[in-house]
């Protein structure tokens, strides 16, 4: 009767030592999932500021010049 209690004791521990990695490692990727994201968006921030970068710079004066320039009708 003693074994049984043993190799239940091993079977719980062993089980708990699985749910126990089991949940770890769902936490862990979750943060790794979040680092991701949070990484790909900043990325794409960067991106975007390079893309806009002379809209971003030209002042509103600089940008009716050009617009007028562009698109008034020449005589």
């Amino acid at each position: 009767m003693k074994y049984i209690y043993v190799v239940i004791a091993c079977v719980a521990f062993v089980a708990f030592a699985y749910l126990a990695g089991r949940a770890n490692g769902v936490q862990r990727c979750r943060a790794d999932c979040i680092g991701d994201v949070a990484r790909m968006q900043s990325q794409l921030i960067k991106q975007e500021e390079k893309i806009n970068a002379e809209t971003l710079n030209t002042g509103v004066a600089d940008i009716r010049r050009v617009l007028r320039a562009k698109y008034t009708i020449a005589e």
